[in-house]
């Protein structure tokens, strides 16, 4: 069994942690986009849970994507309303 050293970890930890931010920026930017063209927010948010149920089903399995959802709509019913 090859074992991977903490070092190497470390980077790869880094690596997804950047490519999280880099990634969370770039959906933050074409949301702002979207609000900069008028667009009503509850289009964005279909137009977001489209995209996202498309590129998760690219790869994984629809019991996962089930799963997620559920735990994203569970989220949702737990934060207070703003408004």
């Amino acid at each position: 069994m090859k074992f991977i050293s903490e070092d190497l970890v470390s980077l790869m930890d880094e690596a997804n942690e950047s490519d999280r931010a880099m990634a969370r920026e770039a959906v933050a930017d074409g949301v702002r986009s979207a609000e900069d063209l008028w667009i009503e927010s509850h289009f964005i948010l279909e137009a977001l849970v489209a995209e996202l149920v498309e590129r998760v089903s690219e790869t994984q399995s629809n019991q996962k994507i089930a799963i997620g959802l559920r735990k994203l709509a569970d989220q949702l019913e737990s934060k207070a309303e703003l408004h």
